[in-house]
């Protein structure tokens, strides 16, 4: 009786939660990648991708992945929603920015999204994992070069290091759909944002909790 205890307090109070923002054009796929990564990770089903809508404000996702806590907060990526992304920024540990590798028309537009992100003062350090969705329409040797020098990941002002401030950061080509290298994607980003919990995070998850 006493382990199951502890292994309730453990979960409820020593357990890392991190807040992660998903964002990304229009249509790259967000909300599927979400419901997928609840299937993964959390053995629920998730909304099937034919009942799947435009999401107008933010969709929530909960899960568990590699001893951490994840909220996930899936924005509307309208271009008249995007700016309600950063009012999310300063409360994030994270961010996956999204892709749609197939519409090679829009890497501009995702370009400048991506580094206006990057500049936000709140997201100074923060992981970005990039997720090359509907990779699988696409050779690998287009994502791992072109499509990454399109965004312009690793570029001064891009992914890497931006005030003197490091930001690890990742690549993944996934199929949202399918769930191609989401699993993947997201393990490596709990081991990038696990780490100790600090009194105020645990006054705070308690109080929600409550």
């Amino acid at each position: 009786m006493f382990s199951l205890f502890f292994g309730l307090y453990q979960y409820l109070f020593e357990t890392p939660e991190r807040n992660v923002v998903i964002v990304g054009l229009d249509a790259a796929g967000k909300t599927t990648l979400l419901e997928k990564s609840k299937s993964i990770f959390s053995g629920a089903d998730g909304i099937p991708a034919s009942q799947i809508v435009p999401t107008v404000g933010m969709n929530i996702g909960r899960m568990e992945a590699h001893g951490v806590r994840f909220l996930f907060w899936d924005l509307g990526g309208q271009r008249g929603l995007r700016s309600i992304w950063a009012e999310y920024f300063s409360e994030a540990h994270a961010i996956i920015f999204v892709v749609d590798a197939a519409a090679e028309g829009r890497f501009g537009e995702a370009r400048a999204e991506l580094d206006q992100l990057l500049a936000s003062p709140d997201l100074r350090g923060a992981p970005l994992l990039v997720l090359l969705n509907k990779s699988d329409l696409l050779p690998a040797s287009y994502l791992t070069s072109q499509l990454e020098a399109s965004l312009g990941l690793g570029e001064a002002g891009g992914a890497g290091a931006e005030g003197g401030t490091p930001r690890e950061y990742r690549v993944q080509a996934v199929s949202a759909l399918r769930g191609d290298g989401v699993e993947s994607g997201i393990l490596w980003l709990s081991g990038v944002v696990a780490g100790p919990v600090t009194p105020e995070e645990e006054r705070e998850a308690r109080h929600t909790r409550q």
